[in-house]
Parts: C-alpha cells; structure tokens; sequence
C-alpha cells in the first residue's frame, strides 16, 4: 500500500496544500464496509496515510465487461462505507480525489468511471471526478480532479465518529472491458482529505434553559418536538384514533434571560411552527417535568424528554382520554457543556 500511496502523490503533485490536520496519532480508520458488484468479498482495501492527509482504496477484482450489443450497457459499482474516530472538535470533507484503472475498448464503445462522495449525518451527495473513454481505447488512464473549497461536504461536528461515504461506478456502453491497471491488476482511488477545526461553542447565555407551554388548548396525545438544531417545532400524534388538535405558545428561554415564541395551531401532526433565533450551538443535557397544570379534567400527565442527536423531544400523554382544557407547561433543561 505504500507504493500506492507514493503513485497516487505523484498524481497529486501539483495540488495545493492541504489545511493543517489533527494530531494523526488520535484518528483511527476504525470500521470499513464494501458492498458492491464492483466489490466481492474480501477485494477492496482501504488504507489512512500515516500522516492523515488521504484515504486510499484498491480493487483487485473491479471489472466490468461490455455487451457485444453497442446499445447495452454493463454497470458495476461499489460503495465505501468508512468511520473514522478523530479528536473532538473537528470535521473532513474529500477536497480531491484520483483514480486510475485500464480499459481495452472496441470502436464505437463508450465508457465512465465516476467517483461520488458524501459524508455520514449529510444528505448531500457530489460527483467527485469522472473519466470518460471513447471507442478504440486501450491501455490504462489516470487523473485527478479537485473540489472547490466551496463546495466540500464536510462532516458534522459533533461527536467524534466521522464517516464517509464512497461511490465508485464503471459502465461500458458496448463492446470491451474495464479493469485494473496493466502495472497492479487493480482499479486505483486515492481521496485527498480536508480538515477543519470547528467554531468553538458560543457564550453560555446563548444556550436554551427553558421550554414552556405558557397556555394553550391540548386535545389527544401530544408529542412535541423542538430542533434545537434549526429552531423547527414540529408535532404528532400516538396511541389514538380521534384527531388531536393544539392551539399553543411555544416559548423558549435561554441562559441570557432571552425568549423567542411561535404559535402552533391544527391538528396534531399539521401543527408545527418555527422559533427565530441562532440555532448553531446547543448544550447538551436532559429534560426535566417542572410544572404543569390544567384545567381539572382529564387525567394526570406522562411526561417523558427524548434526547436525538440535538433534537429535544417532549412527549404528553393525558391518559388516553378525550379531553380539551387550557394547559400550561414548563420543562427545564440540566444543562452541561457540549464539548464537540
């Protein structure tokens, strides 16, 4: 693997330098996983340069042979899954990535290796590089192709368990092959990586303390969720059959003496509204029931705080029954320090 990691460089010789990294002796390439036609068991190998900056993987046994209808396309593809363990507080994203690989086309055949990206905790996808050949090709190829800094998708910064989502596809349109290099026998990537250090935690007034109910008409059960990531709060419905219905005032305090407010008023499920507000940084911590209060009908309330990634869930429960009344909720948030 060192040979490759030197050819690959030498591929890379004319790229920019990479931002500083974290300490190499605190990240670890921790778990791998190959799944793939392109990717039979045992014939992908993934490997972390020792100094951080790039993952490499070789296939031994990528290859994808055309149909003799020049109308048929043949696809073989692989996707990487790979989980990093790197100090807290930072991030990667893949900033370049080259390839290479071999192919012996017959005239009027076409043919794509494509390379796309992502990161775990991301939706966003991106198409890396691409290598077209046309018909009559034959021998091997190699090149490299760079992300604008711009465009880099970047992992999540909390935590420390970064992953990474590798795509390979080789399609022929036609007749010929696609496969390794004449020099390894292997299809070749080497993904460059960019590091970042996250923006340190803000203030501690800045953090949410409170969320209350203030008043509001409750009808069901309730399950009311707040996103501290992006200030959403969103609503459903559980264990009835009748349609639960909420005309409330969400309110939120945070550590400063601040509060924003939204309205939220449907059905349960429908119901939902948006607090304004810096939603980027969050302490962690549990909920916990500070009062409540109703109208006297009804049964005495469940209550029950869930805690998901930086999503803070509350779950009201009035006993199953029926009943509509003004309500008035206050949950506190034992706060700690996130520490990324």
């Amino acid at each position: 693997m060192r040979k490759i990691f030197i050819l690959a460089a030498a591929l890379a010789a004319a790229a920019p330098a990479l931002a500083d990294t974290p300490d190499p002796s605190a990240v670890r390439l921790n778990t791998v996983h190959a799944d793939g036609a392109g990717c039979s068991r045992g014939t992908a190998s993934v490997d972390l340069a020792p100094d951080v900056s790039a993952i490499a993987i070789d296939y031994s046994d990528f290859t994808v042979n055309g149909s003799d209808s020049p109308r048929v396309r043949q696809t073989a593809k692989c996707i990487v899954s790979a989980d990093l363990a790197a100090p807290a507080g930072w991030s990667l994203g893949i900033a370049a990535v080259a390839l290479q690989g071999g192919a012996n086309l017959a005239r009027r055949t076409n043919a794509a290796h494509v390379v796309t990206a992502g990161v775990k905790g991301s939706a966003q996808r991106r198409e890396l590089g691409r290598v077209s050949l046309a018909g009559g090709f034959t021998g091997d190829y190699a090149d490299r192709f760079e992300t604008p800094a711009d465009q880099i998708i970047f992992t999540p910064c909390e935590g420390t368990k970064k992953g990474l989502r590798l795509s390979t596809s080789i399609g022929i349109t036609g007749e010929g092959t696609m496969k390794g290099d004449a020099f390894t026998g292997k299809v070749f990537q080497y993904y460059e990586l960019a590091w970042r250090q996250c923006a340190p935690l803000p203030a501690a007034g800045a953090e949410v303390m409170q969320i209350s109910l203030p008043q509001g008409i409750w009808d069901g059960n309730l399950n009311l969720c707040v996103d501290l990531r992006n200030g959403a709060v969103t609503t459903t419905q559980s264990g009835t059959a009748w349609p639960g219905f909420i005309d409330a005032t969400v309110v939120v305090a945070t550590a400063d003496g601040s509060q924003l407010s939204t309205r939220i008023s449907g059905p349960a499920g429908a119901a939902g509204g948006q607090l304004d507000g810096d939603w980027h940084r969050v302490a962690d911590g549990a909920a916990s029931l500070v009062d409540w209060a109703r109208d006297g009908r009804g049964d005495a309330p469940s209550f029950e705080g869930r805690v998901s990634g930086r999503k803070r869930c509350l779950k009201l429960s009035d006993g199953g029954k029926t009943r509509q009344g003004p309500v008035t909720f206050t949950a506190q948030w034992d706060l700690t320090r996130s520490d990324w």
